[in-house]
C-alpha cells in the first residue's frame, strides 16, 4: 500500500522521468551514498515512502507526529528509536515491526538523527539491507565516542582550575603568619603590667607601689 502510494506520487510529478518502479525499487538497488545520482535516488526514496505513508493511511492519524519528530543531541540512539516505534504505534497504523514498517523505521532512524550519527549511518554500506539493532549499534558508538569526548573536556577544566587555585594558595601568606609577626614585635615589652606603676611617696628611700585606685600599701626599700 505504501510502495504504491509513492510510485503513484512519483509518476504524477514527474511523467517524463523514470518510472516508479525504478524510484522505489523492491529489489536492493546497492546505491552507493559516495556517488551524487544515487544519494539523490537514496534521498527521493526516503521522501516518496514518508509521502505514501501520509497519503495511504487514514486522515484521523496525525502524521506529523509519528514521522516529522527529530532526535535530540543529547538523547541516546536506544531512546530515539524507542520514540520514533512509540510515535508509529500512537499517530499511525503502521507496525513498526512489520517488514513495510521496518524500511520506513530504519529510514526515519537515520535521516532524521542527530547530524554526526546520521553522516556516520547514511556511509555504511547496504544499510537498507542491515537490521534496525545492527543501525543502533552503529549509532551508539557515535554517540559515546561524543560522551568520552566531553568527558575529556571537562577533565581537562577542572585540572586546569585546580592548578590555578594552587597557584592562588601558594601566593598568599600561610595562615598565622601575621598573628606571629605580631607578637615577635612583644618580645622586648616590659614583663610588669600596665596598670601596676612605681611611685615615690616623698620620704627619703621609699617608694608605694600604687594602682589606678590608690596606693597598694606595699613598700619598698631603696
Amino acid at each position: 500500500m505504501i510502495h504504491t502510494a509513492g510510485m503513484r506520487i512519483w509518476e504524477r510529478e514527474n511523467r517524463i522521468g523514470p518510472p516508479g518502479d525504478i524510484k522505489l525499487p523492491i529489489v536492493d538497488p546497492r546505491w552507493n551514498p559516495n556517488q551524487e545520482d544515487e544519494r539523490r535516488s537514496m534521498e527521493d526514496y526516503r521522501n516518496l515512502i514518508v509521502r505514501g505513508i501520509k497519503e495511504s493511511v487514514p486522515r484521523s492519524n496525525n502524521t506529523k507526529l509519528a514521522f516529522d519528530s527529530m532526535q535530540g543531541k543529547e538523547e541516546t540512539p536506544a531512546a530515539w528509536l524507542s520514540r520514533l516505534k512509540k510515535n508509529f504505534q500512537l499517530y499511525s497504523n503502521i507496525d513498526p515491526d512489520s517488514p513495510e514498517g521496518q524500511i520506513l523505521l530504519k529510514t526515519q532512524f537515520i535521516s532524521k538523527s542527530w547530524p554526526d550519527i546520521r553522516r556516520k549511518l547514511e556511509k555504511i554500506e547496504d544499510w537498507q539491507e542491515k537490521g534496525i539493532n545492527e543501525l543502533l549499534r552503529e549509532a551508539l558508538k557515535v554517540y559515546l565516542r561524543r560522551e568520552e569526548e566531553k568527558t575529556k573536556a571537562k577533565a581537562k577544566i577542572m585540572v586546569a582550575v585546580a592548578k590555578e587555585s594552587a597557584r592562588a594558595v601558594k601566593n598568599q601568606d600561610p595562615p598565622g603568619r601575621q598573628s606571629m609577626k605580631f607578637k615577635g614585635e612583644r618580645r622586648g615589652t616590659p614583663t610588669t603590667p600596665p596598670w601596676r606603676t612605681l611611685k615615690r611617696t616623698g620620704k627619703r628611700g621609699h617608694a608605694s607601689i600604687v594602682g589606678r585606685r590608690g596606693t597598694c600599701g606595699e613598700t619598698v626599700r631603696k
